[in-house]
């Protein structure tokens, strides 16, 4: 079934998304959870907020904590309960980790 998105026609939403480097699955769980059109689904996760860390982008939270090897509840955790940002969240779980490395401990 074909799909538009901004006036340029694709094969479908799938191609779409390929094409656009989006999940499909999240475009379409964004669609059912809001009530937005595919659409409108699509383009809120092209321009969702890129995260920086450290000075290197990301396209989420997840992929910055998968990078630098750290648990994302634990970040998001430490963000809600020291009111800190995520980059110094994920700092301070990496100097932890390595100070207790240094110990002995792993």
């Amino acid at each position: 079934m074909e799909f538009v998105y901004n006036g340029e026609k694709y094969k479908s939403l799938r191609a779409a998304c390929i094409e656009k480097h989006v999940s499909y699955q999240s475009v379409l769980q964004r669609s059912y959870r809001t009530g937005e059109s595919k659409e409108e689904s699509l383009h809120a996760m092209i321009n969702k907020e890129k995260v920086i860390i450290n000075g290197l982008e990301f396209t989420s939270l997840n992929a910055a904590c998968k990078y630098y090897d750290v648990n994302m509840p634990s970040v998001t955790a430490k963000i809600d309960r020291e009111k800190i940002s995520q980059e110094e969240a994920i700092n301070l779980l990496r100097m932890s980790r390595l100070l207790y490395q240094g110990e002995g401990g792993g």
